[in-house]
C-alpha cells in the first residue's frame, strides 16, 4: 500500500496512459463493455416485445447467454497456458466481430426467427467469457507495482463506455434486434482495432 497526494496521483495515471501496452488492452476490455452493455441494455425488448416472448421465456434465453459467458472463461483458463494470451486475445476479438456481424446482418435483413437470432447472440457472449480477464491480464502486465491504479483507469474505461452503449441502445430501441446487433457490432469492432494496434508479444 502507498500513500499518494492528489498530484502524486494524477502523475501516476498519466504515467500508465502513456503506456501502449495499457491502452490497447484496455481499450479491448472497454469496447467488451461497450459491446456487453448493448445486449444488457437492448436484449429484453428485443426478445418481450420484438419476439412476443413471455418473462419467463427471455429468462431461458438471457440464462442460455450467461451459460455461455460462463462457459467461455472455464475453456479460457485450460487454453491460455497452451496458446498464449496474445494468440487467444487476437483470435477471440475476431470471432466475435464476425458472431456480431451475423447478428446484425441477420437483424437489418429482417430476419424474424428466433434460433438464427439467439446463436449469434450466445457466441458472441461466450466470446466475452474468454475476452474479459485476458483484457484485464494484459492491460496489468506491465503495471504490476501500481496495480490498483491501472486496475482503476481500466474499470473507468469499461464502465463510461458500458453507460455510453447503455444510453444509445434506449434511443435505438424499436422492437427489432437492429439496435442492439449493430451497437454490439461496434463494440467488436473497436475491440479488432484496438488489437491490431496492440504490441506483439
Amino acid at each position: 500500500r502507498s500513500n499518494l497526494g492528489l498530484a502524486a496521483q494524477i502523475a501516476r495515471y498519466g504515467y500508465i496512459l502513456k503506456e501502449r501496452t495499457f491502452l490497447t488492452h484496455a481499450a479491448m476490455g472497454a469496447s467488451g463493455g461497450f459491446c456487453m452493455f448493448a445486449y444488457l441494455g437492448g436484449s429484453s425488448p428485443v426478445f418481450i416485445q420484438g419476439f412476443g416472448m413471455s418473462p419467463s421465456g427471455f429468462a431461458l434465453v438471457f440464462g442460455l447467454c450467461a451459460c455461455g459467458l460462463v462457459i467461455g472463461s472455464q475453456i479460457n483458463a485450460r487454453l491460455i497456458p497452451r496458446l498464449g494470451l496474445s494468440f487467444m486475445l487476437r483470435t477471440i476479438c475476431r470471432v466475435s466481430l464476425a458472431s456480431t456481424t451475423t447478428l446484425a446482418v441477420l437483424a437489418f435483413s429482417g430476419v424474424r426467427s428466433l434460433p438464427l437470432i439467439v446463436a449469434p447472440l450466445v457466441l458472441a457472449l461466450t466470446c466475452q467469457g474468454f475476452s474479459n480477464s485476458n483484457c484485464s491480464v494484459g492491460a496489468l502486465s506491465k503495471h504490476a507495482a501500481h496495480a490498483g491504479s491501472a486496475s482503476a483507469l481500466m474499470g473507468l474505461g469499461q464502465f463510461s463506455l458500458g453507460a455510453t452503449s447503455g444510453l444509445l441502445v434506449g434511443f435505438l430501441t424499436d422492437g427489432t434486434p437492429r439496435g442492439m446487433a449493430f451497437l454490439m457490432m461496434c463494440g467488436s469492432l473497436g475491440a479488432v482495432i484496438a488489437d491490431l494496434l496492440r504490441p506483439k508479444a
